[in-house]
């Protein structure tokens, strides 16, 4: 296998996690699955905040938990809303919240990295 068409499979793996709830209270809950052969040992998730029309207002810390899940199961993880002035609450009506999977890490020490293109987005509600 030559090198470029290493990097095409690389570049076309699905993400091996679904996003498959976000919600916001008084911390961002996230419901994910492992849709992948692999068990997941690891997570950075990352997120924005997004206005009424769904533009972007500005990034929120990301989140990397030491989550463990099976190829198959689902996982919920939770991390604190973020504490400042511009995000008002997080229940801030006109406020909106996408998240989205950055990078995987498995139990063999391998891991899957989306590149940018938030793949497995997912908004509240």
């Amino acid at each position: 296998m030559s090198i470029l068409s290493s990097i095409r499979s690389l570049l076309s793996t699905p993400c091996p996690v679904r996003i498959c709830r976000v919600s916001r209270h008084f911390e961002i809950e996230v419901t994910c699955e492992n849709v992948g052969r692999k068990r997941i040992v690891g997570l950075k998730l990352r997120a924005n905040a997004l206005d009424s029309p769904l533009d972007f207002v500005r990034p929120i810390q990301g989140y990397s938990p030491k989550a463990e899940i099976a190829p198959g199961y689902t996982r919920r993880l939770t991390w604190p809303w973020p504490n400042d002035a511009d995000l008002n609450s997080p229940n801030d009506i006109d406020l909106r919240l996408e998240v989205w999977v950055d990078k995987v890490l498995f139990h063999d020490g391998t891991t899957w990295s989306d590149r940018g293109t938030r793949a497995s987005r997912k908004l509240d509600g």
